[in-house]
């Protein structure tokens, strides 16, 4: 695996770069249990997901309205793709699934935004 910085990742939602301090991305596969009497009482499961889903997580200072701007205007579902620091792409249609601004009194405002997959994902080798 690649060592570098997180800030060498570049995440853009439309045409807009996302800037935060703090990048996340969750891979999510809904599992189908098979189990029965013949299981012994263990847990087995399919080697295929019921669901699958990516969720990205970007937490950063509030430093415009481009989100909040999405938000209230019902536009909340664009292409998303991260660049990874390996050159790889993960890019699909994400939804703007949660917003939220911190402003305390003697601190810089900050946001948190999540990002729920719509639709199949890809992932491009560098």
């Amino acid at each position: 695996m690649a060592a570098g910085t997180g800030r060498e990742q570049v995440l853009r939602w439309g045409s807009t770069k996302l800037c935060g301090t703090e990048k996340t991305i969750s891979f999510n596969g809904e599992n189908i249990d098979i189990s029965d009497e013949c299981s012994s009482g263990w847990q087995k499961l399919l080697n295929a997901s019921g669901q699958d889903s990516v969720e990205m997580t970007l937490t950063g200072i509030d430093k415009d309205d481009v989100l909040v701007a999405a938000w209230f205007s019902g536009n909340r579902i664009e292409d998303m793709d991260w660049t990874r620091i390996t050159g790889s792409v993960i890019a699909g249609e994400f939804r703007l699934s949660a917003l939220s601004t911190n402003a305390p009194f003697n601190g810089a405002s900050t946001f948190e935004a999540t990002f729920s997959s719509s639709g199949e994902i890809t992932f491009t080798p560098a």
